[in-house]
């Protein structure tokens, strides 16, 4: 892992539910950030098509 910024899957207010990565990411090791009012959290996933 270099550090780095690659791309921005998606920066917007999500309501619950369940959501489809998009098309054209590939596979590899993602992180994401779930932020709600004063909880923050970053956590690590693999992508295995």
């Amino acid at each position: 892992m270099t550090g780095r910024e690659v791309a921005v899957l998606a920066n917007q207010v999500f309501q619950s539910g369940i959501y489809k990565i998009p098309n054209g990411v590939v596979d590899g090791v993602y992180f994401y950030r779930i932020e709600t009012g004063e909880f923050a959290q970053t956590k690590k996933f693999t992508l295995l098509k």
